[in-house]
């Protein structure tokens, strides 16, 4: 199974609240939605990514590290999505064209 931009900003919601129920939530989707996917993607990494204990959840080493990665993920899909409107809005200026009166009669 591929990993999936979902699962990756659940992941980042989870570990920020820490607490699947607040995550899921804030996201406005069931507890076992995030749970499920927080799963998908330690099954992904072969990892345990976060601990579960009575007050929420507590990321692990390797969870921290892929949080990290995770963030930058998230930036870099925003980013991509931005650019191409930020190309085109970004280009402004004016012309001048200068021609000879011959050349301007052809």
């Amino acid at each position: 199974m591929a990993l999936s931009l979902r699962q990756i900003q659940y992941f980042i919601a989870s570990a920020e609240a820490g607490k699947l129920s607040l995550a899921a939530s804030q996201l406005g989707v069931s507890q076992s939605a995030v749970t499920e996917a927080i799963q998908a993607l330690e099954q992904e990494t072969g990892v345990a990514l976060r601990h579960r204990h009575a007050k929420g959840i507590e990321l692990t080493f390797e969870g921290n590290q892929f949080l990290r990665h995770a963030r930058a993920v998230v930036t870099a899909v925003s980013d991509a999505t931005q650019a191409p409107r930020q190309t085109r809005s970004a280009i402004a200026g004016s012309c001048s064209l200068a021609t000879t009166f011959t050349v301007a009669g052809y």
